[in-house]
C-alpha cells in the first residue's frame, strides 16, 4: 500500500483567520474554497517529471475536508529532500504561501463566504 503524505490546513495560520471563522463559520463552502485554492497555488511549486505528483492532490483530495493528500512513496521524499528538477522544488506549500499564497487562500475564503 503506498504511503499518504498531507497537509493538514486546519494548522496553516491565516490571516484574521479566527475572526473569519467567528464571524461566518468554517463552512463547506468555505472549506472547499480554500482546499481548491490551495492545490492550485501549489501547482507551479511542485516538481513534475511525469505529471503524477503535481495531479496527485486531485485525485486523492476529498476536497472540502481540510486535508490535501499525496499519495505515493516518493511524495514525501519529493517534499522533504531538494532534487534537481525542471519545475518545482522541495517544501512546494511552504513557497506557495510565501508567495502570495496566503493572501489569494484568503480571499478564497472570503468570496465564499460572500456567495
Amino acid at each position: 500500500m503506498a504511503e499518504m503524505f498531507e497537509f493538514r490546513l486546519s494548522r496553516v495560520d491565516l490571516p484574521n483567520e479566527e475572526q473569519i471563522i467567528q464571524k461566518f463559520g468554517l463552512n463547506a463552502r468555505v472549506q472547499n474554497a480554500i482546499d481548491t485554492e490551495v492545490i492550485k497555488r501549489m501547482e507551479p511549486f511542485t516538481p513534475i517529471d511525469t505529471g503524477a505528483l503535481r495531479d496527485n492532490p486531485i485525485l486523492n483530495t476529498t476536497i472540502g475536508s481540510g486535508t490535501i493528500f499525496y499519495k505515493g512513496p516518493y511524495a514525501r521524499k519529493q517534499y522533504y529532500i531538494p532534487m534537481n528538477h525542471d519545475q518545482g522544488d522541495s517544501y512546494w506549500f511552504e513557497r506557495m504561501k510565501k508567495a502570495g499564497g496566503i493572501e489569494a487562500v484568503l480571499k478564497a475564503a472570503k468570496g465564499a463566504v460572500k456567495k
